[in-house]
């Protein structure tokens, strides 16, 4: 919130913020254009906890086939 309602907005309470909504609009696409796509796989270590469970869920995909 804070990289979002850096300028032009006022803080009224908690996470309600009174300003210009475009500016906020746009400054919220520029913070999450910088953010890594979710979709991209990533390789676990072979010490991860989560190594077992993608193999648990890639032999159930490879089973679904």
């Amino acid at each position: 919130m804070d990289s979002i309602t850096r300028e032009g907005c006022k803080l009224v309470l908690n996470e309600v913020y009174e300003g210009n909504i475009k500016g906020f609009l746009e400054r919220a696409e520029q913070f999450f254009a910088l953010m890594p796509d979710p979709d991209t796989g990533r390789e676990l270590s072979e010490h991860s906890p989560l190594y077992a469970s993608a193999e648990v869920e890639n032999a159930e995909t490879q089973k679904q086939s």
